[in-house]
């Protein structure tokens, strides 16, 4: 039986074989070329997986949000300068 992979050097494999796996490696090849076994690859890029996938989720869904949010703030300010010294057209526009 091969000893357990655990802290620091399972991250490390895990990050390995994701990105073999991203290359299109069968987890055979990438677990021959890890010396481990078929069913740790498949268990370590399916963890790499989930952590890249929290990693985006998080970052992508703030960077949209914030666009979001400075868009909606550009659209108000172009709508007051264009109804300046006319009657306020938008019950939503900030006075």
């Amino acid at each position: 039986m091969a000893p357990k992979v655990t802290g620091g050097a399972r991250k490390e494999l895990a990050i390995q074989a994701y990105n073999l796996h991203v290359k299109r490696w069968t987890y055979v090849e990438i677990a021959k070329k890890l010396d481990v076994s078929r069913q740790l690859v498949a268990t370590l890029v399916k963890e790499e997986k989930e952590d890249v996938a929290l990693q985006n989720d998080g970052s992508e869904r703030a960077l949209a949000i914030a666009t979001y949010d400075e868009t909606i703030r550009e659209s108000f300010r172009r709508l007051k300068r264009r109804n300046t010294g006319v009657y306020q057209s938008c019950a939503l526009c900030p006075v």
